[in-house]
């Protein structure tokens, strides 16, 4: 749902339809091919999809209106240059790639990418910065920034000395999970090229995502990623022993 008039902002019929291949599920897990074929997106028409982007576009615009907003009001109220603000999110959203909607089935990209706008007084505006990051981050950044003292055991890094072009490290693997271990968690390790995934209640996932960045060819088994998989799924379990020692 999006307000108007940015409920008719963006013109359906302009929208590009996701990628999506017919038959990609018979290699993925039972999880994902349960959730495509009960949750209706199987059976939307392109326009039905068009449509709800069209809606999810109009609301992130609206969104982006109400950010100025807040920033406004700060600048009105005396209170820009003592104030942190950060924009966040907690998940995206699959908006009919794969032909699937919503989330909580996997880890593909638009469901994991979320935005990390930071602006803070007396720092660098306009920097941009490639290097992987996670929302554990936002923490111990904002410890940084107010000059607080960090708590030990923290699962995240500060992103201040990135911000300050003093850091960079762009093999960073990012660990992502949900559910309850054992019975339906998932958990997710992701490199700049890779993707592992594991599902405690069945199946996996390997995506070369230099050579498929639609995630469409799962190639989890496959002998020649054979050392791939097993380098990933070593680091996978080393952040799991690492992250429940830290808890």
């Amino acid at each position: 749902m999006a307000p108007r008039p940015w409920d008719t902002l963006i013109d359906p019929s302009k929208v590009p339809l996701p990628p999506y291949r017919a038959g990609e599920f018979e290699n993925k897990p039972q999880r994902q091919r349960t959730s495509f074929e009960t949750q209706g997106a199987a059976r939307m028409t392109d326009a039905q999809i068009r449509q709800i982007l069209a809606l999810y576009y109009g609301m992130a615009a609206f969104s982006d209106h109400c950010a100025g907003t807040v920033l406004t009001r700060l600048r009105e109220l005396g209170l820009e240059d003592n104030t942190v603000v950060i924009l966040t999110a907690d998940h995206g959203d699959t908006m009919g790639r794969h032909r699937l909607m919503s989330k909580d089935y996997g880890f593909y990209e638009h469901a994991m990418r979320i935005p990390m706008i930071i602006r803070a007084p007396g720092r660098r505006r306009g920097v941009v910065h490639s290097d992987p990051v996670s929302g554990v981050d936002v923490f111990p950044t904002l410890c940084d920034l107010l000059e607080l003292p960090k708590p030990s055991g923290l699962h995240g890094q500060s992103l201040l000395s990135r911000w300050e072009g003093k850091e960079h490290d762009p093999e960073r693997p990012i660990v992502a999970g949900q559910g309850i271990p054992g019975k339906n968690r998932a958990i997710m390790l992701r490199t700049p090229r890779y993707k592992f995934t594991h599902y405690d209640d069945g199946g996996g996932e390997l995506y070369d995502l230099d050579r498929d960045p639609n995630e469409l060819d799962n190639r989890i088994d496959r002998p020649e990623y054979a050392d791939v998989q097993a380098r990933l799924k070593r680091q996978l379990e080393d952040s799991e022993q690492r992250y429940s020692r830290r808890s």
